[in-house]
């Protein structure tokens, strides 16, 4: 019985060491989310008119870090990776480890989690309903991306802030249509694949 006056300490010691983890990763968290998960890596299908391609996104601290790996056709087309936090989108080829890099159109970005009246003036956005992709209850949007030179109008289907499918209309590009394939939600992300690869000789166009 003499030692239970340690009780009541050791019962504050566990509360304060819980109270400062949770606010050590409150600290951690950014102020804006734009997903609705801390971290995930997403696998993405396009088909247009034939072609195919695949994307990877890698997506960390609630999309805070926000990376796209597109991979063309064939080994002559070069290895895209478009981020969330750079002004540059980068075209590179790993073998040569040579490409270029050009400033991104950041008019075609849609924060789907934080929309505001001027986005939506500007995407003509409008939700027409729900439909699930992968097991998930999507948000349906019609929107029009006029950089596209559209030729129809477009659809989303949105999820905790990312696209799950996007289909595509325009004069430049066809119809075309993104498809989640693969989605791994609140995974460890390697740090290589947030940080723009080192050793190329990059070009600016």
């Amino acid at each position: 019985m003499k030692h239970l006056h340690f009780l009541p300490i050791l019962c504050m010691a566990v509360l304060m060491t819980t109270m400062c983890k949770n606010q050590s990763n409150q600290a951690n968290e950014p102020e804006v989310k734009y997903t609705g998960f801390k971290s995930a890596i997403i696998t993405k299908s396009y088909t247009s008119e034939g072609v195919n391609s695949t994307e990877v996104t890698y997506i960390d601290n609630y999309g805070d870090q926000w990376f796209d790996y597109l991979f063309g056709v064939g080994e002559e087309s070069p290895m895209m990776i478009s981020t969330a936090t750079e002004e540059y989108d980068y075209y590179l080829f790993p073998k040569e480890k040579s490409g270029w890099k050009s400033k991104k159109n950041d008019t075609e970005s849609i924060a789907w989690m934080h929309l505001t009246d001027e986005v939506i003036k500007r995407f003509q956005i409008k939700k027409i309903g729900q439909e699930e992709i992968l097991g998930k209850m999507c948000d349906m949007y019609s929107l029009v991306i006029s950089s596209h030179n559209p030729v129809g109008v477009d659809t989303a289907w949105v999820w905790q802030g990312i696209e799950l499918k996007l289909n595509i209309h325009s004069m430049e590009m066809g119809s075309g249509c993104y498809l989640v394939t693969d989605m791994q939600i609140d995974v460890p992300i390697p740090a290589e694949m947030i940080t723009i690869p080192e050793g190329y000789d990059i070009d600016e166009r």
